[in-house]
């Protein structure tokens, strides 16, 4: 996590929990398991989600019964969220020297 060199407000504002259930409540939205590889997903509006699943994890649970918000994002309709996100122009020297680029992942 980089906490220096750029400024993202606005994403920290949109983000928050309160604003996203205001505006993507309703919404379906895909959960992934969390053993390897996500094996199983499933649908469910976003405040189930939120309400049911967010919540401080049993270190007993299994990990095919624990299921989170990553991946399978609907880019078009959370387009504000991903478009108010400045990525910080941060570079390994070796990645610069190989033109590579860097990337980021949403979750929730």
């Amino acid at each position: 996590v980089i906490l220096t060199g750029v400024q993202n407000t606005k994403a920290r504002e949109i983000t928050r929990k309160s604003a996203l259930l205001d505006k993507y409540g309703k919404s379906i939205v895909t959960l992934s398991s969390a053993n390897t590889f996500s094996h199983a997903k499933k649908k469910v509006p976003f405040e189930e989600y939120m309400e049911k699943f967010f919540t401080s994890q049993d270190i007993t649970s299994a990990a095919n019964e624990t299921w989170y918000m990553f991946g399978d994002n609907d880019y078009e309709g959370w387009s504000d969220v991903f478009s108010a996100y400045r990525q910080p122009a941060w570079f390994l020297p070796h990645e610069i020297l190989q033109g590579m680029t860097s990337t980021y992942s949403f979750g929730v």
